[in-house]
C-alpha cells in the first residue's frame, strides 16, 4: 500500500464542481460505496482545466504516491482529448485508474449508453407525435457527440431529413439552452421539437420558448437527458433519458478496489439508460389498458390464483424503481416483489382490502431515499395489468383488485407529496442555516472569530469536520501548506496557524485526521483570480450546494481577514513615523474606498452613472449597487471622520450589506438596516473600541419602479420627467452604529415610485456642502436647478453636467464627494 503507513486505502475522485446534479450523484455513489468498504475518499472538485481557472489548482495537490487509486471524470473538466486531461492520465498511470465517461485505451472505464436513449426518444417524437423539424442542442464533450449520433440515427430510421441548421451548440447550462432557442427561431427557421443534450439545457429552452409565447408541447415538443430532480417538477414535466450517475460512482469505486486486489480487467463497461415519458413530448401520463372483454365468472378461479404468483412477482421486479439503484440499503427487503404479491393474493383470497396497501406502504417508505416515489405508480400499474388478465373469470375478484390497486395509487401519491414537501422543508432549512452562517463568516475579522463562526454553524449543516489550509502560488504535492484552522465535532481542534505547516499532498495532516474512515470534498479557496488555499469538508450533507457555498464564504472571509490584518499591521508599524504613517494610511483607506466600488452597474430597467471623488483627507463615503432578482439593492452613506478607521468601517458596511442582501434579497430595507446596525455597533464600539458611525440609507429598487428605503442620509432628489420638476424626499431615521438597538419607530420603511424617464439622485454631503468664495453652500436647491436643466440627458451626461456646475461653484474640494445618477427606463 502506498502512502507511508496509511492503514486504509485512499481513493481520489477528480471532477469539476460538486454541486451539479450529475457530479453530485457520482460523488454520493462513490461516498456510499467507500463507506461500505471502509475506504477513504478524497473528491477534488475544481474548475475548467483549459481555462485560467484558479479552482483547478486543487487538481495539482496530490501525486500518485498520495493516492492508492484514482477515478477521473474528464468530461466535466475539459475536452477529453485536451492536453490537460492527458496530463492527468499520465500523472496517475502508475496507480489503479478508472475513468467515467471518457474511454481511453488501456484504462478501465465506465460510461452510459448515450446514443440509444436519445435515438428512442427522437423516434418517439417522429412516430408518435409526427414531428419533422427536430432540433438538437449539443454540449462540448464526447458524450454529447454520442447523443448527437443517436439523434442522427433516429432521423435516418424515421425517414426525416437531417438539417445542419437545426444543430445548435450549448454548454450544458440553462442559459445556453435559452440561447439555442433564440438561434433556432431567429436564424434557423424554427422547429417543432427539440432534443436537448441534457436537462439543464432543456429547462433553459423551456423558459425561452414560454417567453416567446410558444407552448410546450403543443407548438414545440421538448425532451432532455439525465432526469434531474427539477425535470419532474417543471410545467409540463420533462420527458427525458434517465442515466445512473450514482451507479457510475459506485461501480468506479468497485473497479478501483478490484484492481488493488490484483484484477487485470480494463474493459470498458457501458450502463443502460431508460427513457422517461412525461408531458413535455406531448404524451399524457401512461395508464394501463383495462378495456377487457370479461368472460362468464368462474368462482373456482380464486383457489387457482397461486399459479400466477411467479408471473406477478416478475411484473413487480421488472418495473420497480429500486432496480435503477446501484445497491439496496440494508433496511430494504430484497424479497419485496414476493412480499407485495403475497399481500395482494391474501386480499383477493380472504376478501380483505388492507394487506396489499400496508405492504406497499412498508416497501415504498423503506425505499424512499433510493429514488423517485412517484415511479412506484408504474410498478403498481404493471402488476394491475398482469393481475387483471388473471382475474377476468371473476368480476368480484376483479372489483376487489381494482379497489386495492386504487388505494395503493392514492397511498403512493400521498407519500410522494409528503416526500416532496419534506425535501422542500429540508432545502429551506438548509438555505436558512447557510444564510445564518454567511452573515457570521463574512463578518469575521480574524481567524479566531472565523473558527468560532464555523464551529457554531457546521453541525446544523451535518458537517462533522472541516479544514482550511493556505498556500502560495501553484502548489504541488511536495510543497508545504499552512493549516489555518481545523474543526471536528468531537475534538474541536484549534491549532495555531504559525505552528501548523504540513506537506500539501497529505491534504489532511495525519495528526488531525479522524480515526474513522472519511470521505471529504477538497474545494479551492480563491478571490477573483488569486488562489488562497483549499478547504477540506467532510461529506455529511447530500446537498451539493453546501460544498459550493461554504468554500465561497470562507474565501471571502479569508480575503477580508487578510485585508483587515494588513490594515492593522500597517497601523501598528507606522506608529513610529507619524507623517509617513498618516500618508500611507490615507492611501490604504483610499484603496479601500475605491477598491470595493461596484464593478457591475447593469440593472435591468435602470441607466446608471456613478462617480466617487475622494478628498485629500480620505473620509468614508460609501455607495453600492447590488443586482438581485427583480431589481437591485442600493446603498449610500458617509462614515463620520477621516482616515484608516473610517475606511475600515466603510469596508465593514459594504461587506455586511452585501452579505445580508445576497442571502435575503427580499428583506425590507428596514430589516437590512437593523441587521447592519447591530453588527456595526458590535464591531466598532465593542471590538475596536472606536466611536465611528455613519449616515446610511439602504434602498431596494424593484423592476416595476417601486423604491423602498430606510435609514438616515441626505434627501433623495427625483426628477419627474412628466412634470419636468424635481421632488425632494426626506430619509427619516437614525445614524448607523450610534445605538445597538434602535428605539421603537427609529427605523422606518418608506416608499416612492419611479415612473418611466424619472431620474433619481443619490449623493453625499461633499456635494451639497461644497462652498464658494463667499462660503455659500451649493445646497439642495441649486442641485435641483442643475438637475432640471439636464434632466432629459442620458445619465452619464447628467452626472458630468452636475460636476461641471459644482466645479464652477466651489474653489476646492474639502470632503469626499459621491454622486449616483439613475434613470428609470421602465420595466425590463
Amino acid at each position: 500500500m502506498s502512502g507511508g503507513g496509511r492503514q486504509k486505502p485512499r481513493l481520489g475522485l477528480y471532477l469539476r464542481g460538486g454541486d451539479y446534479t450529475y457530479q453530485n450523484e457520482i460523488v454520493m455513489g462513490a461516498h456510499d460505496e467507500c463507506r461500505e468498504h471502509g475506504v477513504n475518499l478524497y473528491c477534488f472538485a475544481g474548475g475548467l482545466l483549459a481555462a485560467a481557472d484558479p479552482r483547478s489548482l486543487v487538481y495539482d495537490l496530490c501525486g500518485p504516491g498520495d493516492l492508492d487509486g484514482v477515478i477521473l471524470v474528464p468530461g466535466t473538466m475539459a475536452s477529453e482529448d485536451s492536453p490537460e486531461v492527458g496530463a492527468l492520465f499520465e500523472r496517475f498511470a502508475s496507480v489503479p485508474l478508472c475513468t467515467i465517461g471518457s474511454p481511453r485505451a488501456g484504462v478501465a472505464s465506465l460510461g452510459v449508453d448515450n446514443s440509444s436513449g436519445v435515438r428512442q426518444l427522437t423516434l418517439h417524437l417522429i412516430e408518435r407525435h409526427q414531428r419533422r423539424r427536430i432540433a438538437f442542442i449539443g454540449g462540448q464533450n464526447n458524450e454529447s457527440k454520442r447523443r448527437l449520433d443517436g439523434y442522427r440515427e433516429a432521423l435516418r430510421a424515421g425517414g426525416v431529413f437531417y438539417d445542419e441548421r437545426l444543430i445548435v451548440q450549448g454548454d450544458f447550462t440553462p442559459p445556453s439552452g435559452a440561447r439555442a432557442v433564440a438561434t433556432l427561431f431567429d436564424q434557423g427557421g424554427g422547429c417543432d421539437a427539440i432534443v436537448a443534450g441534457n436537462d439543464w439545457m432543456a429547462l433553459g429552452a423551456l423558459d425561452a420558448l414560454e417567453a416567446r409565447g410558444l407552448r410546450v408541447p403543443e407548438d414545440v415538443a421538448l425532451v432532455g437527458f439525465d432526469d434531474i430532480e427539477q425535470a419532474r417538477f417543471v410545467t409540463p414535466p420533462l420527458t427525458t433519458v434517465r442515466q445512473p450517475p450514482r451507479q457510475l460512482g459506485v461501480l468506479a469505486v468497485r473497479r478501483v478496489l478490484a484492481m488493488l486486489e490484483g484484477d487485470t480487467d480494463r474493459r470498458p463497461l457501458l450502463l443502460p439508460t431508460a427513457t422517461v415519458i412525461r408531458q413535455s413530448c406531448g404524451c399524457l401520463a401512461p395508464r394501463p389498458n383495462l378495456e377487457l372483454d370479461l368472460p362468464t365468472p368462474d368462482e373456482s378461479l380464486l383457489s387457482a390464483l397461486g399459479s400466477h404468483r411467479g408471473a406477478w412477482i416478475e411484473a413487480v421486479a421488472s418495473s420497480a424503481p429500486l432496480l435503477d439503484q446501484p445497491t439496496h440499503r440494508d433496511d430494504v427487503d430484497p424479497d419485496f416483489p414476493a412480499r407485495l404479491v403475497d399481500a395482494l393474493l391474501a386480499d383477493l383470497q380472504r376478501s380483505t382490502d388492507h394487506q396489499f396497501v400496508m405492504a406497499v406502504d412498508g416497501v415504498v417508505r423503506q425505499a424512499a431515499l433510493l429514488g423517485n416515489i412517484a415511479a412506484w405508480h408504474e410498478t403498481i400499474s404493471r402488476l394491475r395489468c398482469e393481475s387483471v388478465l388473471s382475474l377476468v373469470g371473476s368480476v368480484r375478484a376483479w372489483l376487489r383488485a381494482e379497489t386495492v390497486f386504487e388505494q395503493a395509487h392514492v397511498l403512493i401519491s400521498g407519500l410522494a407529496e409528503h416526500a416532496q414537501a419534506k425535501r422542500r422543508l429540508e432545502k429551506e432549512t438548509l438555505m436558512r442555516n447557510l444564510e445564518e452562517m454567511s452573515v457570521a463568516v463574512r463578518t469575521a475579522l480574524d481567524i479566531s472569530s472565523l473558527r468560532s463562526a464555523l464551529a457554531s454553524h457546521l453541525p446544523s449543516l451535518k458537517i462533522s469536520s472541516l479544514l482550511v489550509a493556505a498556500h502560495a502560488g501553484s502548489p504541488g504535492p511536495d510543497d508545504y501548506s499552512e493549516l489555518l484552522l481545523a474543526y471536528d465535532d468531537e475534538r474541536q481542534l484549534k491549532p495555531e496557524a504559525s505552528d501548523r505547516p504540513f506537506r500539501t499532498g497529505e491534504i489532511v495532516p495525519i495528526d488531525v485526521q479522524p480515526p474513522w474512515r472519511h470521505s471529504v470534498m477538497v474545494q479551492p479557496l480563491f478571490f477573483k483570480e488569486q488562489p488562497l488555499g483549499f478547504c477540506v469538508i467532510e461529506i455529511g450533507s447530500r446537498d451539493g450546494s453546501v460544498f459550493k457555498t461554504i468554500p465561497e464564504l470562507i474565501s471571502t472571509a479569508l480575503k477580508a481577514i487578510q485585508l483587515a490584518e494588513a490594515i492593522i499591521f500597517e497601523a501598528t508599524r507606522r506608529q513610529h513615523a507619524e507623517q509617513t504613517r498618516m500618508a500611507q494610511e490615507l492611501e490604504i483607506a483610499a484603496r479601500i474606498q475605491t477598491g470595493i466600488l461596484p464593478a457591475r452597474l447593469e440593472v435591468p430597467g435602470l441607466e446608471i452613472a456613478t462617480r466617487m471623488l475622494p478628498a485629500t483627507e480620505v473620509g468614508g463615503d460609501y455607495f453600492d449597487v447590488l443586482p438581485c432578482e427583480d431589481g437591485c439593492w442600493l446603498g449610500i452613506g458617509d462614515v463620520a471622520g477621516h482616515g484608516l478607521h473610517t475606511g475600515l468601517v466603510m469596508l465593514m458596511i459594504q461587506s455586511i450589506v452585501a452579505a445580508t442582501t445576497l442571502c435575503q434579497p427580499n428583506l425590507r430595507p428596514g430589516q437590512a438596516w437593523t441587521a447592519l446596525n447591530s453588527v456595526l455597533y458590535d464591531n466598532v464600539r465593542e471590538r475596536l473600541q472606536r466611536e465611528e458611525h455613519a449616515t446610511l440609507t439602504l434602498l431596494r429598487y424593484h423592476g416595476d419602479g417601486r423604491l423602498q428605503f430606510a435609514g438616515a442620509h441626505e434627501e433623495l432628489v427625483v426628477y419627474r420627467a412628466a412634470r419636468k420638476a424635481c421632488e425632494v424626499i426626506e430619509t427619516p431615521g437614525l445614524w448607523a452604529g450610534i445605538v445597538k438597538t434602535p428605539p421603537p419607530g427609529g427605523v422606518i420603511d418608506s416608499e416612492c415610485r419611479l415612473e418611466r424617464g424619472d431620474v433619481l439622485l443619490l449623493y453625499t454631503d461633499g456635494l451639497t456642502e461644497s462652498r464658494n468664495r463667499d462660503l455659500g453652500l451649493f445646497g439642495v436647491e441649486r442641485l435641483c436647478e442643475t438637475l432640471r436643466d439636464a434632466g432629459e440627458l442620458p445619465a452619464a451626461e447628467i452626472l458630468e453636467h452636475i460636476l461641471t456646475q459644482l466645479r464652477a461653484w466651489t474653489t476646492r474640494q474639502t470632503d469626499d464627494l459621491t454622486l449616483v445618477v439613475l434613470r428609470y427606463q421602465g420595466p425590463p
